[in-house]
């Protein structure tokens, strides 16, 4: 198959293993820097309260500490163990705690909080000799690890930079690279299983990730936002978590916070990659799938400079074999690199990922269905052995953050994305309550891809009349520019299958690419957008108010280069959240959105695939409650949604029929129940109900693909008979869903459950982690499907074994960073 100039040299893939050897040859035997010379002493500190921890670390060191009380409550210490020097001891304790450490009044060390080891008159926190501290920007740097390490404090809500989840008028939360790393989340899709208003429609075994929000699908890999930027994020294939620090969620309309084109009405993932760490890192892990899918990460950070204003990691990640569904084979390679200036005003960094993997095995679903049979055993094979995908990318991303003064700073980012993919697989027609079925070939040569994504804005705050201003305005475009290739074949394999006894055949001679490729499609979004949020009562009522005009032009052309669609639409779009603090522990908010959202495109296994239908208005009405009870962080919210339903009919053509109307109530949980014990999850209800329907067929009807009930839970335990030993387990429901849109055909409901444990052990300055997980635990067959789909089923996710292995080596000191979520 014809490659882009792009991927004309030799595939990284094939020469990845052997520089991931060298690489971690040299990083064996490179010296790098130490925390100040101290006095050694043997420490075996199990994991426990942060206050006794600091208490055991005085008393084995002779040092004093000062925490206040105030500070350090509610929070929790990993074990500590090994021969270790009072700074390490210390900077370890304070991993993931939020706070730092700095010399004062003659006391050796001081526990300090976050803000105010950044503000001006802080004195410098206690590190090596002669090195200061990279300066600290706060409308772009994480903020840090809410209690219990699995989601953040806070986190990028577009437009409005960084703000805190207890004091943002929307629904959000922030998985951190703990969560990720604790779960082995091998893709963003895995990661948002935690979340009871997000799903995965397809197994984990898909070549697509399809993704819904509240209900509603928010398309592929491409609707997601890459460190703010639309667009620059792949249209098919899977997001791996190995080179990011963070996977965010935003629940609900978001067409005021980012230039999106509107789409993802149900809400958006934001992808936050890996960049520079306060401190140098080499970490290498290993991990192993069952059933012979074995792979290996390095994950190197540095900073130079006589401030240590110089930053660079580098994330190289290799993954081969096959995965617990039967001639499922996976070969991945990717390579993440991140540069990082920090100057006393001035941040600037560059992103460069790239990304190559081939699936051997398709997607075991199912079109055009009369019954709903029994769901097949997930272990066994029943697509063709022959079957084949790749995906082909690469990223770049250039990010600069200027302060203005204490209170404005001006900011730019500019993202490009060129890729590849295609596929040689069947898709199924015609499953009967008997489990026999229909496959079809389909060859698509290919997507190319080019992507381009830039905003620029101002941000800052003053106050007036005793009311604060938090002031925000951005100018932004994307862009995105189709090729697709000529030969395209959907045949017949005249043949019938049946799940339980699968029919396998040679595969078919056809011609390989021959006619190349033509322009298919552009896409341009383009937006000005201004918001302000109002502080009243010494900020303990905050309203957000915010314009943005979008415009979406979108063109398509046949081969010949003849345009055969176009729209151009533009409209100005409102949003106001208004948030209430009556005590510190309390907030109350709501808020009202529009969206200009793109029309929908019709799948390529559509008989009128590629069809993109014209751009229309969506509403978002919501209501909410947050509590921050010492560690433990609860939410609840109400929705509503409205928006025109674009669905794939029987007959196999896609059209935009009728609305889906959208109501729900959220419940969600996180945090700590006691220093030894976290919890993640929460339960939502969604009754989604179709209306304005021709002739009013389906009015009233369940949405299909929406389940009425969907509940996740994740617990961790430090088992107190061994330190350094977490046990974990998971459990979720998903309701019933109809797959018909006259809802006369329903899957049934079904249940997950997991089981998982993780061992640290701390050795000099080295430390052993070694996670397994088991997902699926009783082998559960069940049936899953798409939101909005009609007549379309899709096979669930087997029982997964997952294991890692990892070594990493850190020099421990005070300078770490307190927004790092990320255990070494």
């Amino acid at each position: 198959m014809a490659m882009t100039a792009l991927f004309s040299h030799q595939p990284l893939k094939k020469i990845l293993p052997a520089t991931l050897a060298l690489l971690l040859a040299v990083l064996c035997v490179m010296g790098t820097r130490g925390a100040a010379a101290e006095t050694l002493a043997e420490v075996e500190i199990p994991a426990g309260p942060l206050n006794q921890t600091l208490l055991a670390i005085s008393a084995a060191f002779n040092v004093d500490i000062l925490a206040p009380d105030e500070l350090v409550a509610g929070r929790r210490a990993l074990a500590l163990s090994g021969r270790l020097s009072a700074a390490e001891a210390l900077d370890r304790a304070l991993q993931d705690s939020g706070l730092e450490a700095r010399p004062e009044d003659g006391a050796c060390l001081i526990a300090v909080s976050a803000e105010e080891a950044e503000a001006p008159e802080a004195l410098p926190r206690l590190g090596v000799a002669g090195e200061a501290p990279a300066a600290r920007f706060r409308h772009s740097d994480l903020p840090a690890a809410y209690e219990g390490g699995q989601v953040a404090r806070g986190g990028r809500v577009g437009l409005l930079g960084n703000s805190d989840i207890f004091n943002t008028p929307f629904s959000v939360t922030h998985y951190t690279a703990e969560l990720i790393e604790n779960q082995q989340a091998r893709t963003v899709a895995d990661i948002i299983q935690n979340d009871p208003s997000a799903r995965m429609m397809a197994s984990a075994q898909s070549t697509l990730e399809t993704i819904s929000i509240r209900g509603f699908n928010i398309g592929g890999g491409g609707r997601a936002l890459y460190d703010g930027l639309p667009d620059l994020t792949a249209n098919h294939g899977r997001s791996t978590t190995g080179t990011l620090e963070r996977v965010e969620v935003f629940k609900g309309l978001n067409a005021l916070l980012n230039n999106n084109g509107g789409v993802g009405v149900g809400g958006m993932i934001n992808r936050v990659p890996k960049r520079p760490l306060a401190t140098s890192l080499t970490r290498l892990s290993t991990d192993y799938d069952y059933r012979s899918r074995l792979g290996a990460q390095a994950d190197i950070s540095r900073r130079f400079g006589s401030r240590q204003q110089f930053g660079a990691r580098l994330n190289t990640l290799y993954r081969n074999g096959e995965s617990a569904t039967e001639n499922n084979k996976a070969e991945l390679a990717q390579a993440a690199l991140a540069l990082e200036y920090r100057g006393e005003w001035l941040k600037l960094e560059t992103i460069v990922d790239y990304y190559d993997r081939t699936l051997r095995g398709a997607d075991e679903q199912f079109y055009s269905v009369s019954a709903v049979p029994a769901p097949p055993d997930f272990g066994r094979a029943i697509q063709q052995p022959w079957e084949q995908s790749e995906d082909k990318r690469i990223l770049a991303l250039l990010k600069a953050e200027y302060k203005l003064g204490q209170d404005w700073s001006i900011h730019a980012a500019y993202g490009a994305l060129d890729g590849e993919n295609s596929w040689l697989r069947t898709f199924n027609l015609n499953l009967d309550a008997r489990g026999n079925f229909e496959p079809r070939l389909l060859f698509y040569p290919g997507d190319r891809y080019k992507h381009y994504s830039w905003h620029t804005g101002i941000r800052g705050q003053f106050k007036t009349a005793g009311i604060t201003h938090q002031l925000r305005m951005e100018i932004a475009r994307a862009k995105q520019r189709q090729g697709r290739a000529r030969n395209f074949i959907r045949r017949a394999l005249n043949i019938n299958s049946n799940l339980y006894n699968p029919v396998f055949v040679s595969r078919p001679a056809f011609a390989d690419a021959t006619g190349g490729f033509y322009t298919s499609g552009e896409t341009h979004h383009a937006s000005i957008a201004l918001a302000d949020t109002l502080g009243f009562m010494d900020e303990r009522v905050l309203l957000t108010a915010g314009l943005r005009r979008q415009s979406i032009e979108a063109k398509r052309f046949n081969q010949n280069g003849v345009s055969t669609r176009n729209y151009d639409k533009s409209v100005i779009t409102p949003a106001v959240g208004l948030l209430v603090k009556p005590w510190d522990t309390l907030s109350l908010y709501g808020n009202y959105s529009q969206a200009l959202e793109q029309g929908p495109t019709a799948p390529n296994t559509a008989l009128n695939a590629g069809e993109v239908f014209p751009p229309s208005v969506t509403e978002q009405l919501e209501f909410g409650v947050k509590f921050d009870l010492a560690g433990l962080g609860l939410t609840a919210g109400v929705f509503q949604i409205e928006r025109p339903s674009g669905i794939t009919h029987a007959n196999r053509r896609c059209s935009v029929d009728g609305e889906q109307q959208n109501r729900g109530l959220e419940l969600n949980a996180f945090g700590e129940l006691r220093p030894e014990l976290r919890l993640l999850g929460g339960v939502t209800y969604i009754d989604s109900e179709l209306t304005r329907t021709q002739d009013g067929r389906f009015d009233g009807k369940t949405t299909p693909g929406v389940p009425m009930l969907r509940a996740a839970l994740y617990l961790e335990w430090d088992a107190p008979i061994l330190p350094g030993l977490t046990l974990t387990a998971r459990a979720a429901h998903m309701g019933g869903m109809f797959i018909r849109r006259d809802n006369s055909l329903k899957i049934p409901a079904h249940q997950l459950y997991g089981l998982g444990m993780r061992y640290q052990r701390a050795i000099s300055d080295k430390q052993f982690t070694l996670r397994m997980n088991v997902d699926n635990l009783l082998d559960k067959h069940y049936w899953t499907t798409f939101a909005g789909a009609d007549n379309f089923l899709a096979v669930g996710t087997p029982r997964r074994f997952v294991e890692s292995p990892r070594f990493c080596r850190r020099p421990f000191n005070l300078s770490h960073a307190a927004s790092l979520d990320s255990v070494c």
